[in-house]
């Protein structure tokens, strides 16, 4: 038999520019009341909705991670009322019977029986951190892309440098491109001159994989793009690195504990800390923390292709 846990609790059901929130108050009897009300998601009328739910003593809240949606009602109630953020799965309602209100009202029903999980929301610190992670992997994704498209040109030019040459951003390979490009004709010689001490080796077989090539004008103006939006995008990125190093330094006792095992640097010791936070009592145990990173621990063959897990760019470039 369930048993009422939160007395006075509300659901909210979580839309782009409206909320539909419903307070439930159980009596010593059992007997629940409700009281509802719709709020814009105006940060006015957020705060209105948080002045309303404390009027009626209500000082729990539950609503399900509706998109971004969740997130500006979550800043303002937080630290006036204990919030729960819900996976939608464990509040979907019943077909058939689906209301802005009914909904609100179906998820503060579930909640005041104390049957929905919560999901983990770190603190705002480690959102803060955890934000600037992620954005910095996509600028990481977006300047492999460029190099990427470089290389595309490259081989389309009939150049196989990056055969020979492990980075064509490199500054061996810079070099050489910007030879390339300059118009000149091409010298052998010369070409080698611009190679560095650890690349002199292979001058030989740079030199044979530049012969006989052809820039056309379209791949000229697309390798120029792709470097100057490379070498932008490291601007970008190194600036973001010392925002993060700035924001982590409250966790730089834990960022050097964590960098201390073998293969992981200190920008992914920030990487794990911004994505699972500082504080593991919050996991059960340590399968549940691999299998909310979507990382669980296998004993049968994996299979060919893997799900994405949490971390996705854990390997930082």
């Amino acid at each position: 038999m369930l048993r009422i846990v939160h007395h006075n609790c509300a659901g909210m059901d979580v839309h782009k520019k409206f909320i539909a929130v419903c307070i439930a108050t159980t009596d010593f009897k059992g007997v629940t009341t409700y009281k509802k009300k719709r709020f814009a998601t105006f940060n006015s009328d957020l705060i209105a909705c948080r002045d309303w739910l404390l009027r009626h003593n209500c000082p729990e809240v539950c609503m399900e991670s509706t998109g971004k949606y969740w997130i500006p009602i979550f800043n303002v109630l937080e630290g006036h009322l204990h919030v729960v953020v819900a996976n939608p799965k464990y509040v979907r309602a019943i077909k058939g019977q689906k209301t802005d209100d009914k909904d609100a009202m179906w998820i503060a029903d579930l909640f005041k029986f104390d049957i929905v999980p919560s999901s983990y929301i770190p603190v705002k610190q480690i959102r803060k951190l955890r934000e600037l992670f992620r954005y910095r992997y996509k600028l990481v994704n977006e300047r492999s892309s460029e190099k990427m498209r470089l290389q595309n040109a490259l081989t389309v030019s009939n150049i196989a440098l990056g055969s020979v040459l492990t980075d064509t951003f490199g500054k061996s390979a810079s070099s050489i491109i910007d030879y390339l490009l300059s118009g000149q004709d091409f010298d052998p010689e010369y070409c080698k001159k611009l190679l560095l001490r650890r690349a002199k080796d292979k001058a030989d077989d740079v030199v044979a994989s530049i012969i006989d090539y052809e820039i056309s004008n379209d791949q000229a103006i697309k390798m120029n793009l792709c470097r100057e939006h490379a070498d932008y995008l490291s601007s970008v990125i190194g600036r973001l690195d010392d925002a993060i190093v700035e924001l982590s330094k409250p966790y730089d006792e834990l960022v050097q504990l964590a960098s201390d095992v073998p293969g992981i640097t200190q920008t992914s010791a920030r990487y794990i800390i911004a994505e699972i936070g500082p504080d593991m009592t919050v996991f059960k145990s340590a399968k549940h923390l691999c299998s909310w990173a979507g990382l669980p621990l296998r004993t049968t063959r994996a299979p060919a292709k893997r799900r994405a897990a949490v971390f996705p760019g854990l390997v930082l470039t």
